[in-house]
């Protein structure tokens, strides 16, 4: 329970820093404002900060990591912070294209704890928590940055860095260790970690699609910065209090209901918002009643679009165990596409009073896409996890996963004895089909008792099985290599 509470805590305030002052935030809106500096350097930090997340999935790859990655990109973090105070127009460019990279790696590391330390069963109700709070810090901040002068906000968030570099250095990297619970010598431990090795296949066309999918989406978010924002800015007043309400309502009531639904149930939904915000934007722009619409529904659409990319990139993460390559493409195309949709909402203001229905037109696209690409990337993982599993089982059993000591393990579960005979097949590689004919049962049979088994083992699919089994994730399985 520590470290999940650790883990959630660190990027709360991580993101509760960022949302306030580098990220356009209300911080970095007071400096600007006070030292009459131009808006447009906050564009510096989202573009390096993009960069930084697309080079962490090349440069690092071992678990050690981890830990020193998240201190060392928090301590940087903080003493970049110090030197933009006191440094001088000139530098801020450098300093800010500097501190996006730093930053970038203090996420990367965390999606690796994310991945490993949290079940998919509870990472929709996880990742909303961390969402909320980290909002919560931004609304107190923003009510205080409208009071307050702009050092004193400024020492305000960087309070919040400082806490989650405290975070960040309480982490024990134990906590996220692969093989960890299982009673081996060093050599042992290697040999575990070569099997999982052996077992993940990086899925190539399923990452692109996804990336360029994410990118479709959050080029929006470039627009909402950039066009809708000061389009309403007659109705500034009442952001500090509005604003973040819709987003932190919505991510409430997954919070509450979400494990009831289906994955692809926030996606759909918040496509389906963006579109009708940004329709509500091209026909009530210059209205009050518009601006309430619009924000409610761009609001409440990001809040559900912004928990399903987290989820989904920690599901596939795990799945293929490959978590830095799918935080740092899958993230670096979020940030990329928002840092892309400020400069091309800036050339789009520059049309004329046609650039609301402009930006609906794109945001129509989104939804248009969405339903074609999201039934796609169900399948695809669906299939890329068959064809992976096919020798996985085998691999498993290979490695004497037969001589675990299971009885306990099983009897804690509740499995039948029908349920043991399957999942002793299971783990010799056979397939479905073959589990069926040997078992004397139909296919659907067998898919019924497998969702039972999954159910009470705590896991989705076969993948998932079998990755628990060879990283011994429960205490009760011991592995003998």
């Amino acid at each position: 329970m520590k470290a999940k509470s650790l883990t959630m805590w660190s990027l709360a305030v991580f993101f509760g820093w960022l949302l306030s002052f580098p990220f356009n935030g209300p911080v970095f809106q007071a400096v600007i404002f006070n030292r009459a500096l131009d808006g447009a350097l906050g564009l510096y930090f989202t573009f390096f900060h993009a960069l930084g997340l697309f080079a962490a999935a090349f440069l690092f790859r071992g678990r050690k990591l981890v830990k020193g990655l998240m201190v060392l990109s928090g301590a940087l973090c903080l003493i970049l912070t110090v030197i933009l105070w006191f440094s001088s127009v000139g530098w801020w460019p450098f300093w800010l294209s500097f501190l996006g990279a730093a930053s970038s790696f203090y996420i990367i590391g965390w999606g690796y704890r994310f991945t490993y330390l949290v079940t998919n069963e509870e990472r929709l109700k996880f990742m909303a928590v961390v969402i909320i709070l980290s909002n919560l810090f931004y609304v107190i901040i923003n009510i205080v940055s409208a009071q307050a002068p702009a050092y004193l906000v400024y020492i305000l968030s960087m309070t919040l860095l400082t806490a989650s570099l405290c975070f960040a250095a309480a982490l024990e990297r134990e906590d996220i260790e692969s093989c960890k619970d299982i009673k081996l010598d060093g050599q042992g431990e290697k040999q575990c970690l070569k099997v999982m090795d052996q077992l993940k296949e990086f899925p190539n066309a399923l990452m692109i699609i996804l990336t360029l999918f994410i990118f479709g989406l959050y080029i929006n978010g470039g627009f909402m910065y950039s066009v809708i924002y000061p389009t309403f800015a007659e109705f500034s007043r009442y952001t500090h209090f509005f604003r973040v309400v819709p987003y932190l309502a919505v991510l409430l009531v997954m919070w509450k209901f979400g494990g009831k639904v289906h994955r692809k149930l926030p996606v759909y939904l918040g496509a389906s918002m963006l579109g009708l915000a940004f329709i509500s934007f091209a026909l009530l722009s210059d209205s009050l009643s518009g601006y309430i619409i619009t924000e409610i529904l761009i609001e409440s659409a990001f809040g559900l679009l912004d928990l399903f990319i987290w989820t989904f990139l920690g599901v596939i993460s795990l799945l293929y165990g490959t978590p830095y390559r799918m935080f740092g493409y899958g993230l670096s195309a979020n940030v990329f596409a928002i840092f892309l949709g400020e400069v091309m909402g800036v050339r789009l203001m520059l049309v004329g009073e046609q650039y609301p229905m402009i930006t609906a037109i794109f945001a129509a696209s989104t939804i248009f896409l969405t339903f074609i690409i999201v039934p796609w990337l169900n399948d695809q993982m669906d299939r890329e996890l068959l064809e992976n599993t096919k020798d996985v089982g085998k691999k498993v059993y290979e490695k004497k996963v037969d001589a675990f000591n299971m009885d306990r393990f099983l009897e804690e579960k509740q499995l039948t004895p029908r349920e043991r005979e399957i999942l002793t097949l299971l783990f010799k590689g056979e397939t479905n089909k073959v589990l069926a004919e040997q078992l004397f049962i139909s296919e659907n049979t067998l898919k019924t008792h497998l969702k039972n088994i999954y159910k009470k083992l705590g896991v989705s699919n076969k993948r998932e099985l079998l990755s628990m089994v060879i990283r011994g994730e429960d205490k009760e399985l011991q592995i003998k290599l």
